[in-house]
């Protein structure tokens, strides 16, 4: 594959950060992307270029240069990994300059993607039913969402009033029920990537976590009652064939959120049986790298079509 230029929109976001990491890894087929501030930043125009901005991408300094027609018109591809109202802004332009878009805020969200993989490898076993419990951090509200929970923890033990804009209540020390805008999101991803398959009954919390989706799910096998040893151990057969999946040790009760930052696998603790016949599973993943990961995977297959 030919290299390629690209531009990034919004690198200093916490996606943009990411997206840097993911593309390094991935020895994406490009020369150092063209970064740029979103559209409507100061000094931002959709017909000028402005100024250039020092800003951090990756572990490097890099300039921007405010969004135009005339800062994307000689790209081949560009990543938005700004604000979804940043975005829509940015499409019409990149669209009228014929320059292929890979919107972050498009993709899949992460916990639908860990949730479907699961299922798909847990019905390798057979027929199940399933209920999901997913934590979303606040990164996924990108830097507002970190401040807000930061802010929060510190103001709640100095028993000062707590901001309130990007969680509409209390997060820091408490669990939030996610808003019903997300909740679509999720099970329109669900539908979408389980292709019509049944989809798991499920719920979303938000949760005092800064980093890393955790999903917390309850599974029972049609089959009836098979012994409880034979069913966890085709399972971890089923779980440990998966390149995307990172087996706890035995006897590990969760996975360390700590430890997925930076990773693409999902982490899970082994499978544990109930006395109601069921199976309890606990996954952790990275969920801005996934994000970013699956976007340049996105741009990949764009540019395959391509050549």
């Amino acid at each position: 594959m030919k290299t390629v230029s690209i531009g990034i929109v919004g690198p200093a976001t916490l996606l943009g950060k990411e997206l840097a990491s993911a593309l390094a890894t991935s020895r994406f087929p490009a020369l150092s992307p063209r970064l740029l501030d979103p559209p409507g930043e100061p000094g931002a125009s959709p017909e000028t270029v402005g100024e250039h901005r020092l800003t951090a991408f990756g572990d490097e300094a890099g300039l921007t240069d405010a969004f135009s027609a005339a800062a994307v018109a000689d790209l081949d591809l560009v990543f938005l990994a700004c604000s979804e109202e940043e975005a829509r802004q940015a499409i019409p332009v990149l669209e009228a300059a014929r320059v292929r878009v890979v919107d972050l805020n498009a993709q899949p969200h992460p916990a639908a993607e860990a949730l479907v993989h699961l299922l798909d490898r847990l019905e390798l076993v057979g027929p199940l039913h399933a209920v999901a419990t997913i934590f979303e951090p606040a990164s996924e509200r990108g830097w507002p969402g970190i401040q807000e929970l930061e802010q929060q923890t510190t103001r709640a033990l100095a028993a000062q009033p707590l901001p309130t804009d990007i969680f509409g209540g209390q997060v820091a020390f408490n669990l939030l029920p996610a808003p019903d805008g997300l909740r679509r999101r999720i099970a329109a991803d669900l539908e979408r990537l389980r292709g019509g398959a049944r989809r798991p009954a499920f719920t979303v919390l938000q949760a005092p976590v800064f980093h890393a989706a955790l999903l917390s799910v309850y599974v029972r096998y049609e089959r009836g009652s098979a012994e409880a040893g034979v069913v966890l151990r085709a399972v971890g057969e089923a779980l440990g064939g998966s390149p995307w999946l990172q087996l706890g040790a035995p006897g590990e009760s969760a996975p360390d959120v700590l430890a997925v930052a930076g990773e693409d696998r999902i982490h899970l603790a082994r499978p544990q049986a109930d006395e109601a016949g069921g199976l309890w599973l606990w996954a952790a993943l990275d969920n801005l790298r996934r994000t970013a990961t699956g976007a340049v995977e996105a741009a990949l297959a764009q540019l395959a079509e391509r050549a």
